[in-house]
């Protein structure tokens, strides 16, 4: 009997064994955004009955028993092989649920910021995707947490519950949203009737905040639809990508518009002006090529004959480019968060808009005692992050609150266009039959690789919501 019962359980583990090789197998191919059906399965240990490519998973599956026995002989005896499209999709539910499941954990009781953003994938249907930014161990992340398909509703109110369908799977506290994150079509930032004045009735402290880099991008295409003979625009590049990283806060951002402004303001001098016209002579110059001579369209038809005419140019495109760099970044689009500014060096932000919203009361005692210790621990300038380093929450409860706040205030949102260019790669020609929770699936996983992996190396995680799915 004793030998009978062992045998039972080296069968349950090579079993499991097998399952957990399969578990990762398909994790693998999903991590890495390789293809994991093919177009004939017909799957068989016999070479003559199988297809000549049955895909990358089966034919992975196959190659790999290969060279581990003790798998190949659980595949043999198992009753279920564990190899269909289905158990393949369940797999991909399951761990999709599981990486939301670990989301959820790192999220604990941080306070969050939602960015979502709507795009047409390449078979023309309308998808609303949803991240959130974080603070996780004194590091900013911004994690995807799904998508779905609002092609049959693309108003204000249809956006609106699609993005808190995909919410509601973390249940959230709402008291911890500090805002959004959208573009500025008015589908969106609609004071009324708009996705962030819907949304906010479910997040009531939340604020919106048009993303950054889409300011700045729609600051310099208004400029340069202004005169096409234009080309100093290609300048501001650096501009556009230094916000498209998701490790920026919300100080910094105000710090680099408020240098990008000055910069504006020392291009319009005369000295500088007429150090560009130097350069751009030497380098015509060198060059012995053809100098296009630009027309001043707005004030004549006639060709530019002088350096005046020049400098007319250059002012027009330096004053459109500044003035619409004042309307898109105003101190009004700012206003909750202007006591980034403050910190460490005074104490008014004790005061601000975001203390009242989120009902805060930082005594003026706490925040001197943290100005001083951070200007002995931190160099001049400390950025939000650095002090949130620093700032202990049992010493400075209601700081380390405040700070938390604002350095997941985001700065764009590049994260939610980065998940669509994953979702894109995957909805390829070879896949554009799929359906939207597989891709979903197959995205988050593909996106999200740190987490993909440690699924990889504990399976069981997995094994274990498939369970759950099953019961249910």
């Amino acid at each position: 009997m004793c030998d009978i019962h062992h045998q039972e359980i080296k069968g349950l583990l090579l079993n499991a064994r097998h399952f957990h090789f399969v578990i990762d197998l398909v994790l693998f191919l999903a991590e890495q955004n390789l293809l994991i059906r093919g177009h004939c399965e017909n799957y068989s240990q016999s070479a003559k009955d199988s297809s000549d490519n049955m895909g990358n998973f089966l034919e992975m599956h196959k190659f790999i028993l290969k060279y581990s026995p003790d798998i190949a002989k659980a595949y043999r005896n198992a009753k279920y092989k564990m190899l269909s499209p289905k158990i393949q999709n369940d797999i991909l539910q399951a761990a999709a649920i599981a990486l939301v499941h670990e989301i959820k954990i790192e999220l604990m009781d941080s306070y969050y910021w939602i960015l979502a953003e709507e795009t047409r994938d390449s078979c023309s249907n309308e998808l609303v995707a949803v991240c959130l930014r974080y603070l996780h161990k004194g590091n900013i992340h911004e994690r995807a947490v799904g998508f779905v398909d609002c092609s049959s509703d693309l108003s204000a109110e249809g956006n609106s519950n699609s993005i808190l369908l995909i919410l509601e799977q973390l249940e959230l506290d709402p008291d911890k949203c500090v805002g959004f994150g959208f573009d500025g079509a008015s589908v969106m930032s609609g004071n009324t009737g708009g996705v962030q004045a819907i949304v906010r009735r479910t997040y009531i402290r939340a604020s919106y905040v048009h993303c950054h880099s889409h300011r700045l991008n729609l600051s310099l295409q208004h400029v340069a639809t202004k005169d096409e003979d234009l080309k100093i625009l290609d300048a501001a590049e650096c501009c556009t990508k230094t916000l498209q990283s998701h490790s920026l806060a919300l100080d910094s951002v105000v710090e680099f518009i408020n240098g990008l402004r000055d910069l504006l303001i020392m291009y319009r001098s005369e000295e500088y002006f007429f150090e560009v016209f130097k350069l751009t002579d030497e380098l015509h110059l060198n060059s012995k090529s053809q100098l296009e001579i630009p027309e001043l369209k707005e004030y004549t038809k006639t060709d530019v004959r002088s350096v005046e005419d020049l400098k007319i140019i250059w002012h027009d495109l330096d004053d459109n480019l500044l003035g619409e760099i004042d309307r898109r970044f105003s101190e009004d689009s700012m206003s909750s968060f202007h006591c980034t500014h403050n910190i460490p060096n005074r104490n008014n932000y004790c005061e601000s808009e975001l203390t009242q919203r989120f009902n805060m009361i930082i005594p003026e005692s706490e925040a001197i005692m943290f100005n001083a210790f951070s200007q002995r621990s931190l160099v001049e300038t400390p950025t939000l992050l650095d002090l949130t380093s620093i700032c202990n929450p049992n010493i400075f409860d209601n700081i380390s609150k405040l700070l938390n706040i604002l350095v997941v205030c985001p700065v764009t949102t590049i994260c939610v266009e980065r998940l669509f260019s994953t979702v894109n790669l995957i909805h390829s020609s070879h896949r554009a039959s799929m359906l939207t929770t597989r891709l979903c699936n197959l995205s988050l996983l593909s996106f999200e690789t740190d987490i993909t992996k440690k699924l990889q190396e504990t399976p069981l995680i997995v094994e274990k919501v498939m369970r759950k799915m099953v019961k249910k």
